[in-house]
């Protein structure tokens, strides 16, 4: 089975605060992702956090919570942790951003088909050309992640197997939506009430 790995390690600095707590329809930006996940069959679910609030409200969702004490090096640093903690007999790991509350269980199904279907392949969500998030990696990219270094996390493992990523159409990109403006926050508390 998959581990679900949720990087929620981030500063938010173009947002002022952390948008991971900021609320969506009463809940936290967060809880919606950890919600979503929840209603799949994974391995384990790991909550990689820096801030106290973030990682309490993991615990209190029943899932594992890893303390980042180094988010500074970057995205990187969630994605080593969230592999180093995870169950050694994990076929992939599937890495979530903290800040998409609308990923919702019926997309996180459809990307673990895929997996299922093509073990030895990176799955990645796509929607109008452009790639999304999350990303499924394969075990077999277990020292690759980590040997991540820096703030680009997996994409340069992409970059270098682009003939091993299996791209799945997403029809609405909203699913595919995050927060790292104001602006888009505002957005998003109007697309999530319509």
């Amino acid at each position: 089975m998959v581990s679900a790995v949720i990087m929620a390690s981030g500063y938010g600095k173009r947002m002022g605060q952390n948008k991971l707590l900021m609320p969506l329809k009463g809940k936290p930006v967060l809880e919606h992702v950890i919600n979503s996940i929840k209603r799949c069959d994974f391995n384990e679910i790991i909550l990689v956090g820096r801030d106290k609030e973030v990682l309490d409200l993991g615990f209190d969702k029943g899932i594992s919570i890893v303390e980042n004490h180094e988010a500074y090096k970057g995205q990187s640093q969630s994605i080593k942790l969230g592999v180093e903690n995870a169950n050694k007999n994990s076929e992939g790991y599937m890495f979530f951003t903290g800040d998409q509350p609308f990923i919702d269980n019926r997309t996180i199904n459809l990307l673990l088909g895929e997996h299922y279907e093509n073990k030895d392949k990176i799955i990645c969500p796509m929607y109008k050309g452009e790639r999304g998030s999350p990303v499924i990696f394969p075990s077999i990219y277990r020292e690759a992640l980590l040997n991540l270094q820096g703030d680009e996390g997996g994409r340069s493992i992409m970059k270098s197997n682009l003939e091993e990523i299996i791209f799945v159409q997403i029809e609405d990109g909203k699913i595919l939506m995050d927060i790292d403006t104001p602006e888009e926050y505002e957005r998003l508390v109007g697309e999530f009430n319509e």
